[in-house]
């Protein structure tokens, strides 16, 4: 397993990941993400950009990238896995990265109707802490406390 700052030459890659777990949701009903496409609210040129800023972090297993996240100080947005515990051990680099800086938390945001989502971030040690309206769609406020 290695944890990175993505590459320019990840974006294609990293691109495909987001698209195929946007067809998984769409597939499995879940309306994570539903409101967009892949090309318009993560087209390449925002990973590029991300990238080239060193926001943009990946979790290889065996050369392949099986989760990334853009990091914005605290907040982490655009977190994606494909691979069954990937996501998992994604988070925990971040918390240890994110503690070794000095954070004292990090948040991120899921549709609140999400349940099974929701509880997924609340077993990795994040709690609800309040909902917004996004276009529609009641997003529901993470955050975890570090050590």
């Amino acid at each position: 397993m290695e944890f990175v700052l993505a590459k320019e030459k990840d974006v294609d890659e990293i691109f495909t990941l987001y698209q195929t777990k946007e067809q998984s949701f769409k597939d499995r009903g879940i309306k994570q993400w539903a409101n967009y496409t892949s090309d318009s609210r993560f087209p390449k040129k925002y990973f590029l950009e991300m990238i080239q800023n060193k926001k943009l972090y990946v979790l290889k297993q065996e050369n392949i990238i099986t989760s990334a996240c853009v990091l914005l100080g605290e907040e982490i947005k655009n977190f994606v896995n494909g691979r069954s515990g990937s996501g998992t051990l994604l988070l925990h680099q971040l918390s240890k990265m994110c503690t070794s800086q000095g954070l004292k938390s990090i948040k991120l945001e899921c549709r609140d109707d999400n349940a099974k989502l929701r509880n997924y971030y609340e077993n990795q040690g994040f709690e609800k802490t309040g909902e917004y309206d996004d276009q529609g769609d009641i997003m529901a406020n993470m955050y975890k406390h570090l050590n």
